[in-house]
């Protein structure tokens, strides 16, 4: 199976998880004079019961055509999020979860989970599928042993 698949070969080693909210893409909204859809819209409540909106750009691992899978570090569990022209919200406290397949890239110095799409697995290497837009490519550092180190800690040389 191997010798027939094309993709990148990484060590078993150095496949993790994380669990990532999913959000409808629905919520997705381009930013201040921005076309990329790359933002949501943020309820804040006010002291005297009044609402405004901001808005937000947690990082997003990647979207399909039904949802956002969000990084649950980078935006609160008890955000509420409206869409764009709309009274509708979404509340992120009652979002599922997706559990999706990883690496720590430490291309900037510090370990950065990137998601990757396992082609093959097997006991010491996997296939991954080289994606440019979301997870790794070619020549990108990543930690041969996933577990070693957590995601946002500084590597030291």
């Amino acid at each position: 199976m191997f010798e027939e698949s094309s993709g990148l070969k990484i060590p078993a080693s150095s496949v993790i998880t994380k669990d990532v909210y999913m959000i409808p893409v629905d919520y997705l909204t381009g930013g201040s004079g921005d076309s990329d859809l790359t933002h949501f819209n943020q309820v804040t409540y006010g002291n005297s019961g009044s609402t405004s909106i901001k808005q937000i750009s947690p990082i997003i691992y990647f979207t399909d055509k039904r949802f956002c899978y969000v990084d649950p570090s980078s935006i609160d569990s008890d955000a509420v999020l409206q869409k764009n022209n709309s009274k509708e919200t979404f509340s992120v406290a009652t979002a599922a979860k997706y559990t999706m397949d990883g690496v720590l890239c430490v291309s900037r110095g510090t370990a950065e989970f990137r998601r990757i799409e396992v082609i093959v697995s097997g006991d010491d290497y996997s296939i991954i599928k080289p994606d440019l837009s979301y997870g790794i490519s070619r020549y990108d550092r990543i930690l041969l042993d996933g577990h070693s180190m957590k995601e946002g800690e500084l590597i030291y040389q």
